[in-house]
C-alpha cells in the first residue's frame, strides 16, 4: 500500500514517527513523508525516505497562504492517490482531512496528540470555538486515534467523533534500545526540565521552585534543556532565560538533539506542565532511561507517571508542591533507584516504539468504520 504520513513540521516526523515509518517500510509499504521544510527535512532524505515539501506555515494565519497550503494538499493527494493518509498535529489533522476527502481518499487516519494550544487556558476563546467547529467536519468518516483516554472522552462528549471511529494508542512510543537504562551519575543530584520554552510547560514554576529549594539549602542542581521559541504564543523570552541562568539558581544546557545521551546525566526529570498534552515524549524517554519522574496530575502526564510508583504527581501551577516533590527525591537516592527501575519497566511494557508501531499496523489492517 501507498501510505502518506503527514505532520506540520519535519521535526515531528523525525522525532516522533520514525518507529512507525520504519515498521511500515519493513512491511513493504510505499511510504511518503509530507511536511513543511525545516532543518530535519534533509535528515529524513539522508535516511533514504521519500520526503515531500508541504508549503505550510505551522502557525500561520494569513488567509491567502492558508488556502494555498490547503489547495496544494488537495492536488498532492489527487496526484499520489495513496491507499491511506495519516495526519498528526491539530492543523495537519484538519487541513489533511478536508484535502483527503476532496481528493477522494477513503482511508483517513488522524492522531490527536493532545488538545494543543487552542484548548489551553491561555489561548483566545475564539480559537477554541473555531477548532470545535472544524474538528467535527474534519473527523467525520475518518479514524481518530487518541493518546490518552481523557482526550478521547472529551471528543466523544463534544460529539466531535464517534466511539466506533475512535481508538486509543498510548503515546508515540519510545525506542527502548536507544533510550536504555543507565544508573544514576555520581555527584550532586540534578533535576532536569526538558521542554519547549513556553509558559504552559510550567517553566516559570520550575524557576520559582529552584529558588525555594535554594532557600531550603537542598543540595540540588536545577537544569533546563530546550530553546526559546519566539514564534510561539506565550514563549519564554531569551532575556528571561538568560536572567535565570545568570542568577545561578538554574543551569541552562541549551537545545540538545540527542536526548538519549542527556537523560543519563541527570537524576530526576520533571515536567510541571499545564498544557493539554497527549503523552509527553520527554517523560517516556526519561522513563526508558530509568529516571524517577515528577509531573503534574493532568491528562497525558498521568499516563506515564504513576504516583509513588515511578514518580510523583503534583497539582498544576503549584510551586510549593513542585519544590516539595523535588526535595523528596533529591534527599532519597534509594527511592529514586526504585522509581527509576519501575519507570524502565513501564517504558518497556507499555510505551515501546515497537509495540506502538504494531498497534498502528493492526489498525491499518482493519477496514475503517464510517459514519
Amino acid at each position: 500500500m501507498k501510505i502518506i504520513i503527514s505532520a506540520t513540521t519535519s521535526w515531528n516526523l523525525y522525532n516522533s514517527r520514525l518507529g512507525l515509518i520504519k515498521a511500515l517500510i519493513a512491511k513493504g509499504h510505499d511510504v511518503v513523508l509530507l511536511a513543511p521544510r525545516d532543518e530535519y527535512s534533509q535528515t529524513l532524505l539522508d535516511f533514504g525516505y521519500r520526503w515531500e515539501n508541504w508549503p505550510l506555515e505551522p502557525r500561520g494565519l494569513n488567509l491567502f497562504r492558508e488556502l494555498h497550503s490547503l489547495f496544494f494538499l488537495i492536488s498532492f493527494y489527487r496526484r499520489e492517490q495513496p491507499n491511506i493518509v495519516h495526519h498528526f498535529t491539530p492543523k495537519g489533522v484538519i487541513y489533511g482531512s478536508f484535502a483527503a476527502k476532496l481528493a477522494g481518499i477513503n482511508r483517513i487516519y488522524n492522531t490527536i496528540t493532545g488538545l494543543g494550544y487552542a484548548f489551553s487556558d491561555t489561548s483566545p476563546p475564539l480559537l477554541k470555538q473555531l477548532f470545535l467547529f472544524l474538528y467535527p467536519l474534519a473527523l467525520k468518516n475518518t479514524q481518530t486515534i487518541f493518546q490518552n483516554p481523557e482526550n478521547k472522552t472529551y471528543f466523544l462528549q463534544k460529539n466531535i467523533t464517534q466511539e466506533k471511529n475512535s481508538t486509543l494508542i498510548r503515546s508515540s512510543g519510545v525506542d527502548v534500545n536507544r533510550f536504555e537504562y543507565r544508573r544514576e551519575p555520581d555527584g550532586i543530584c540534578t533535576v532536569m526540565l526538558p521542554s519547549r520554552f513556553v509558559v504552559e510547560k510550567g517553566i516559570t514554576y520550575f524557576a520559582e521552585a529552584a529558588k525555594i529549594l535554594h532557600e531550603r539549602k537542598v543540595p540540588i542542581e536545577c537544569v533546563l534543556v530546550g530553546k526559546s521559541e519566539q514564534d510561539q504564543p506565550n514563549a519564554i523570552s531569551q532575556t528571561q532565560l538568560n536572567e535565570w541562568a545568570e542568577s545561578g539558581l538554574i543551569s541552562w544546557w541549551g537545545w540538545k538533539e540527542d536526548m538519549a545521551t542527556i537523560y543519563p546525566k541527570v537524576h530526576i526529570v520533571c515536567l510541571p506542565t499545564f498544557y493539554s498534552e497527549g503523552v509527553p515524549k520527554v517523560l517516556i524517554e526519561a522513563a526508558a532511561c530509568g529516571r524517577s519522574l515528577i509531573a503534574t496530575d493532568v491528562p497525558g502526564c498521568r499516563e506515564v507517571v504513576q504516583d509513588e510508583y515511578n514518580g510523583i504527581l503534583i497539582p498544576p501551577k503549584n510551586t510549593e508542591a513542585l519544590a516539595d516533590a523535588i526535595e523528596i527525591l533529591a534527599r532519597d537516592p534509594d527511592l529514586r533507584k526504585k522509581m527509576g527501575g519501575n519507570s524502565r519497566k513501564l517504558a518497556v511494557d507499555i510505551f515501546s516504539a515497537k509495540e506502538n508501531a504494531q498497534a498502528y499496523l493492526n489498525l491499518y489492517n482493519k477496514q475503517p468504520s464510517s459514519g
